[in-house]
């Protein structure tokens, strides 16, 4: 029902020479081949609802995917800091092997959001031999 509609407005956008990335909080891995026939380019937000292992060994040569780490463990006020980062470890070790992911942050992270974000810096580092932009 949506799909020629979202259709119009990704041809609308790519036909400019625009890349497509499409917002979509939730659950999205049942559309992804229609989003991926349409022009859809990057996905933004990757909940883990979306299954990460199985999204990445399916569509990770056709899609970007942004984010990825689980805001609701990670908003947790009780959360300690080595549980935090064994989240963003092995949320890299399912998404940045091969590329095609942009490991974002999208939430307030509550007490460890300095824990969070380092640990993000040290995994960018250490995957890609890049250091973000801070």
């Amino acid at each position: 029902m949506l799909k020629p509609h979202l259709s119009r407005i990704v041809e609308a956008v790519t036909s400019r020479g625009v890349i497509y990335q499409h917002h979509n909080c939730g659950y999205w891995a049942s559309i992804a081949e229609d989003l991926i026939e349409i022009g859809v380019k990057a996905t933004d937000p990757t909940h883990p609802c979306n299954n990460l292992t199985s999204i990445k060994e399916r569509f990770g040569k056709e899609l970007v995917f942004f984010g990825g780490f689980n805001s609701q463990l990670l908003d947790l006020p009780d959360l300690n800091a080595e549980d935090a980062k064994k989240h963003v470890e092995e949320t890299f070790q399912i998404m940045a092997p091969g590329g095609g992911w942009v490991p974002v942050s999208g939430a307030y992270y509550g007490p460890n959001v300095n824990v969070i974000n380092d640990e993000i810096t040290r995994c960018a580092n250490e995957y890609y031999g890049v250091r973000p932009s801070q």
